[in-house]
């Protein structure tokens, strides 16, 4: 049995000529295939298909169910350090487990042999302490609740986005 996203069951991860279910709603499709993803676990292509016709829904950004753990002290075990103009900075108390979830750039951070999981301390500048919120609220929820209203703001949050390779915020941030 091919082994399933916890998260989001709509997608199938690790899967190689072998019998594949993908649900979706409430249809289940059965085929033998190949499938090659994206880092996210997206599946961007079917390598090879043996008489079998699927269809694939556009991944939609559903929503998570870590908002209750946003910001919580007891959970955390790392922090976003914003350094703010003029050098002082803000602390943003982060769970890793649902960061690296979300970024690929997050998860390398937190791997053995980086000096990010020595200090669980991450260090962001030159972006303002909303951007990175922003971003932060959007690894727990998928999506952004402050309005994304100035230029400004849009374009801080979208670099972030493209830095941390996180392309559902990068789409919502360019929108």
């Amino acid at each position: 049995m091919p082994e399933l996203n916890p998260f989001n069951t709509s997608r199938v991860i690790k899967i190689e000529d072998r019998e594949v279910v993908l649900t979706s709603c409430q249809k289940i499709v059965q085929c033998t295939c190949s499938f090659r993803f994206s880092p996210w676990n997206d599946i961007v292509q079917v390598e090879k298909r043996k008489d079998a016709s699927i269809y694939l829904p556009k991944p939609s950004l559903a929503p998570k169910t870590f908002a209750k753990y946003l910001y919580n002290p007891h959970l955390s075990d790392a922090i976003i350090e914003v350094i703010r103009p003029g050098g002082t900075s803000i602390n943003i108390l982060i769970s890793k487990l649902v960061v690296a979830d979300s970024s690929p750039v997050f998860h390398k951070m937190f791997q053995a042999g980086m000096s990010e999981p020595k200090s669980s301390r991450i260090t962001i500048s030159d972006v303002s302490e909303a951007s990175v919120r922003a971003m932060v609220e959007f690894a727990y929820t998928n999506a952004v609740s402050a309005e994304l209203e100035s230029a400004d703001h849009r374009k801080q949050l979208y670099d972030l986005a493209e830095q941390y390779e996180m392309p559902g915020l990068s789409a919502l941030a360019g929108r």
